[in-house]
C-alpha cells in the first residue's frame, strides 16, 4: 500500500479511533487539518480511492467537502469543478456501494454541493437530475445503481433546499427557485412511480422503495416558497404550485401513501410514509377536495380500528401530528359533511383517551391531541352543515380523561422519581402543554368545572386531614415517611389542578359576559383561596415544609392562577360582577373546599401583594 496512504490511515485512526490517548488525538487532528487546502485536494482524491480504512476514507471525503465550499470561487476556476464533478460520478458508480454510509453520505453531499454552487454559471449543471436518471435508474446491469441513484437523488433535493456556508440567501433562494421549476417535480414523478410500481408488485420492502419514500418526504418538505416558517407549516397549509396539486388529486396521492403504509407500517420506513401523508395533509386542494379529505379520514379510521402501527412511538407522534394538521386545512361543516365523520370522531376520541391514559408510552403528545380538539370546538359555532358533529358528547370524557392522566403523572412522578419527565420542573413546557384547554374548558364550562371541582374537592379534603393529623401529632412515628409521601403526591395533584384552572383564563378570555359563566370563575377562585390558606397553616404549624419541593411547586400553581385570574378581573367591571365576588376574604380553613363564589379583586390583590402565600 501507498505510503502516503498508511500515513493517513495512521492519523485517522489515531483521531477518530478509540485507542488513542488526548495528546495523539490532538495531534493526529491538527495533521489531518493541516492537509485540507485546495493544494492537497489531489492527494485527498487519491487516498479515498485507494485507502481500504473506513476511517481515512470518510476523513478525506470530509476534508474534500469543506475544501469546495469555504474556496468555491478558486476551487472553481480552470474547470476544476468541472472535472471533479465528473470523477464523483464515476466513484460513486463503481465505489458506492461499498463505502460506509456516513462516507457515502459525504461523498455524494460534495457532488451535489458541487452542483449546487455552479447551478447558475454552468448549464450544463442544471441537466444533472436527467443523468442521475439515464447512469444510475436506467442501468440495470448493475444491480446497486438504481438504488445509489435514488440516494444521490435524495441527497441533491435536500441540498438544494438548504442554504450552504458561503452561499448569500438571495443566491440561495435565485439557485433553490431554479431548481424547483426545472427539476423537482421531475425528481416527485419518478418517486411517486416507484412506490405505484411497488404497490403493484408483491414487495414494498426494497432499498429502492425506501429510498422513493425518503425522496417523496424530501419533496413534500421541500421549501417552495423560499421562505420557510416551520411554525406556520405546522399549524397551517403546505405552499406547493398548482402543477403539484394536479400531479396529487390525478396521482390519488393520500390513497397511495396510505396504502403503502398499510405495508411498511411495521417498518422504519413506516414512519416516514406517515410524514409524507403529514405534509398532503396540509395542502389545500381546491378541485377534488371532497374525495381527497375522505381519503384522509377513512385511512386514518383504517388505522385506527387496525391499530396499525401505533405501538411504534415515532408512528404514535406523526399519527398526532396528522390529527392537527386536519382542521387548518378544513372546515368543520366539510368534515361532518363526509360520510366517514362519525366513525373517525368517536375513533379518534377512543385513541384520544388511551392515548392518556397510557402517558408511559405516549409522553410527548397531548400538546397535539389537545390542539386537535380545541380546533374542532372552537369551530362548533360556525358549523352551519347541520350534521351532528358529536362534539357535546365526546369533548368533555376526552377531557376528564386527560385530567385523570395528569394526576397519575403526579402521583407516578413522586413514588418513582427520575423514571419520568415531571412537567411541574418546567412551568415553560407544561404551559405550553395546556395553550389549548382553555378553548374547550369555555366551550364545555359547567361540565369541565364540575370534573375539576369534584378532583380538587376529593384531594383537598385529603390534605387538609392528612396535614391536620400530622399537626397534631396522630401519626406514628414509624409511618411519618408514608404520610409524607402521600402529602407530596397532594401537593403535585393539586398543582396540576391550579394550572389547569389558571389556564382557563388564559388567551383571548375576557371578563365573563353571563352570571352563571362569572359564577364558575368566582367558584374556581374560591378553591384557590382556601388552597392558599391551607398551604400558609402548613408552612406555619409542620416544621420544614418550606424545603419540600412540591409544596414550592404548589405555591407556583397557585401564584399563576391568581395572576391569571387578575389579568381578567381586576380593574375590569367590578360593579357588575360584585353580587358574586362578595368582599370576603376567607380565614378558616374548612375541611372541604365550599367552591362558594364569596372572593372578588381585592380579595385576589390581597392573596398576592400582602403575602397571604408564604
Amino acid at each position: 500500500m501507498d505510503q502516503h496512504v498508511q500515513q493517513v490511515d495512521v492519523l485517522a485512526e489515531a483521531a477518530l479511533g478509540d485507542g488513542s490517548n488526548p495528546e495523539e488525538r490532538r495531534r493526529a487532528e491538527v495533521m489531518l487539518k493541516d492537509m485540507q487546502n485546495i493544494e492537497n485536494i489531489s492527494a485527498l482524491r487519491y487516498v479515498l480511492e485507494r485507502s481500504t480504512s473506513q476511517l481515512s476514507t470518510y476523513v478525506c471525503a470530509k476534508g474534500i467537502l469543506d475544501v469546495v465550499t469555504e474556496n468555491w470561487n478558486g476551487f472553481a476556476q480552470n474547470n476544476r469543478h468541472l472535472e471533479m464533478r465528473e470523477w464523483l460520478i464515476s466513484f460513486i458508480g463503481q465505489k458506492g456501494s461499498t463505502l460506509t454510509t456516513f462516507t457515502r453520505t459525504v461523498v455524494m453531499t460534495i457532488l451535489c454541493r458541487i452542483v449546487k454552487l455552479g447551478w447558475l454559471s454552468e448549464p450544463s449543471f442544471q441537466e444533472f437530475p436527467k443523468e442521475i436518471h439515464k447512469l444510475f435508474l436506467c442501468n440495470t446491469s448493475v444491480p446497486d445503481l438504481p438504488v445509489l441513484g435514488f440516494m444521490l437523488m435524495n441527497q441533491l433535493v435536500i441540498e438544494l433546499n438548504m442554504v450552504s456556508p458561503k452561499m448569500t440567501l438571495s443566491q440561495h433562494r435565485k439557485t433553490m427557485t431554479s431548481f424547483r421549476d426545472a427539476s423537482l417535480l421531475d425528481c416527485f414523478k419518478v418517486a411517486l412511480s416507484t412506490i405505484q410500481q411497488s404497490l403493484n408488485g408483491s414487495s414494498s420492502d426494497t432499498p429502492e422503495v425506501a429510498q422513493a419514500i425518503s425522496i417523496s418526504l424530501s419533496c413534500l418538505t421541500f421549501d417552495f416558497i423560499g421562505n420557510r416558517d416551520e411554525i406556520a407549516e405546522e399549524l397551517g397549509a403546505i405552499q406547493i404550485p398548482t402543477s403539484w396539486k394536479q400531479l396529487l388529486v390525478e396521482a390519488d396521492a393520500v390513497d397511495l401513501f396510505w396504502k403503502l403504509y398499510s405495508r411498511t407500517h411495521q417498518s422504519q420506513q413506516g414512519t416516514e410514509v406517515l410524514k409524507c401523508i403529514v405534509q398532503l395533509a396540509g395542502v389545500r386542494i381546491t378541485k377534488g377536495k371532497e374525495a381527497w379529505l375522505s381519503a384522509l379520514l377513512y385511512g386514518m379510521l383504517l388505522v385506527l380500528q387496525e391499530k396499525m402501527g401505533l405501538d411504534n412511538p415515532n408512528n404514535n407522534h406523526e399519527f398526532c401530528r396528522l390529527l392537527s394538521k386536519i382542521k387548518p386545512n378544513f372546515q368543520l361543516d366539510e368534515l361532518a359533511s363526509c360520510k366517514h365523520y362519525s366513525p373517525w370522531a368517536n375513533a379518534v376520541a377512543d385513541f384520544t383517551t388511551e392515548s392518556f391514559t397510557d402517558w408511559r408510552n405516549a409522553p410527548h403528545i397531548s400538546y397535539f391531541l389537545l390542539a386537535f380538539w380545541a380546533r374542532l370546538v372552537n369551530a362548533q359555532q360556525y358549523n352551519n352543515s347541520g350534521n351532528p358533529t358529536h362534539l357535546e358528547s365526546i369533548t368533555p370524557r376526552v377531557i376528564e380523561c386527560y385530567i385523570i392522566s395528569r394526576l397519575e403523572i403526579a402521583r407516578s412522578c413522586i413514588e418513582s422519581p427520575g423514571e419520568h419527565d415531571d412537567a411541574l420542573e418546567d412551568q415553560e413546557a407544561l404551559l405550553v402543554q395546556l395553550e389549548a384547554f382553555p378553548i374547550i374548558a369555555r366551550s364545555m364550562y359547567d361540565d369541565i368545572s364540575a370534573v375539576l371541582k369534584r378532583f380538587a374537592g376529593t384531594d383537598f379534603e385529603q390534605m387538609h386531614n392528612l396535614a391536620g393529623r400530622i399537626q397534631r401529632g396522630e401519626i406514628p412515628q414509624e409511618q411519618h415517611a408514608s404520610a409524607f409521601v402521600q402529602l407530596q403526591i397532594l401537593d403535585a395533584r393539586l398543582s396540576w389542578l391550579a394550572y389547569i384552572m389558571g389556564s382557563i383564563f388564559v388567551g383571548n378570555h375576557r371578563p365573563a359576559t353571563s352570571d352563571m359563566v362569572a359564577h364558575r370563575d368566582a367558584e374556581l377562585m374560591k378553591f384557590v383561596i382556601e388552597l392558599s390558606s391551607i398551604v400558609k397553616l402548613r408552612v406555619e404549624s409542620i416544621p420544614n415544609q418550606l424545603s419540600m419541593q412540591t409544596l414550592i411547586r404548589l405555591q407556583l400553581a397557585i401564584l399563576y392562577f391568581l395572576k391569571s385570574f387578575r389579568k381578567v378581573y381586576m380593574g375590569t367591571d367590578e360593579i357588575r360582577h360584585r353580587a358574586l365576588f362578595n368582599r370576603k376574604t376567607p380565614r378558616r380553613v374548612h375541611s372541604q373546599p365550599t367552591f362558594n363564589a364569596d372572593v372578588d379583586s381585592a380579595a385576589t390583590g390581597h392573596i398576592i401583594f400582602s403575602k397571604e402565600l408564604p
